[in-house]
């Protein structure tokens, strides 16, 4: 049974300028973007079955717009078609414009190419995560803003510099989220990329604990008219329309569970109050006449019987929380229904 898609969420985090122009004059930046961007390609291919990962997972992206690493990481989720969210400090416009201590944060090519990423259909959020006065401060409030919704993160460092992406690192650590460590070089004149994880051991992908729905959610079946890939993002239509017809169906389904109980606790307890009367009965003339009668016994062995079978249904609703998952069944069934 294909269950219910849920995302995993890929942080990303690199060097805005991959290496100086003083450090290395005749090395040409746009190849090593273009390295940058196949090298994330595969790794991002990769990186369901490196974790673990479920058929009902899927990868979702998560990064700043800046130049260098965060338009290589961008390019690769576009070329994969995987949804990308962009966390960034300021209003976009304001953020392409931003001035840094060495000059504009984006040259006129920069920009355009920023906007046009941003601009393509595999984003699905632009948001603004920061309310900071300093550009510093907005810097690390983004920062926090993506440990805090990643699952796992894709941190790449060069030999020198990189302080925000150095930064994040420990603090993903406190936030136990593991981070793909990718330290970048040139090699004999050619990108190089070496990776290793921190806070996650492997080969063993069971160290890694993926993302899981709500229990009330946990064993939703998907299906949908289109054949979807592993791995990959369904509609919202078809989401909504899973939700909708499992949660309505375990409503129903705990409906008539409720109509049950309730018939076998009300009808135990009224056999053990029928069987209460008839031993009053029969010890009122054992009373009065001293007669004692065997079927006294049965009778109370047996209310006693009735009254512990309706105290067992009782228990079985209270610790099943079937109030609790018929009233998240209803709620989650018509936000489906509104929401499609």
């Amino acid at each position: 049974m294909k269950l219910l898609p849920i995302a995993v969420t890929v942080g990303f985090s690199g060097p805005c300028r991959w290496f100086s122009e003083e450090d290395y004059p005749n090395f040409d930046p746009a190849i090593f973007q273009e390295a940058a961007t196949k090298w994330l390609v595969e790794r991002l291919k990769s990186l369901p079955q490196e974790l673990g990962l479920a058929d009902h997972h899927f990868i979702s992206g998560l990064s700043q717009i800046a130049v260098g690493g965060d338009h290589a990481f961008t390019q690769a989720c576009q070329e994969l078609g995987i949804p990308q969210r962009i966390a960034i400090p300021q209003p976009s416009d304001v953020f392409l414009d931003a001035q840094g201590s060495s000059g504009p944060d984006f040259s006129e090519a920069e920009k355009k190419n920023a906007n046009d990423l941003l601009a393509s259909k595999h984003i699905i959020e632009e948001k603004v995560v920061s309310s900071a006065a300093t550009r510093e401060g907005r810097f690390e409030e983004a920062n926090i803003e993506l440990v805090r919704h990643s699952d796992v993160i894709i941190a790449m460092l060069k030999p020198v510099g990189g302080k925000w992406t150095r930064d994040l690192i420990p603090r993903a650590k406190r936030w136990n989220t593991p981070v793909l460590v990718v330290n970048v070089s040139i090699s004999n004149g050619l990108p190089h990329f070496e990776a290793s994880w921190h806070g996650i051991e492997f080969p063993s992908s069971s160290h890694f604990v993926a993302p899981r729905l709500p229990n009330v959610l946990a064993e939703t079946p998907f299906t949908s008219p289109t054949e979807i890939p592993p791995h990959a993002i369904p509609s919202k239509n078809e989401y909504f329309n899973a939700i909708k017809n499992h949660c309505s169906s375990e409503a129903r389904k705990l409906n008539k569970y409720f109509d049950e109980s309730a018939k076998a606790i009300i009808g135990r307890h009224f056999y053990a109050t029928v069987c209460a009367v008839f031993a009053l009965v029969l010890l009122k003339d054992y009373c009065i006449k001293g007669a004692f009668y065997p079927i006294l016994a049965v009778l109370l062995c047996t209310e006693l019987l009735f009254l512990v079978l309706g105290y067992r249904r009782h228990k079985q609703l209270h610790h099943q929380h079937a109030a609790a998952n018929w009233a998240m069944n209803r709620l989650l069934s018509e936000v489906a229904r509104s929401a499609i």
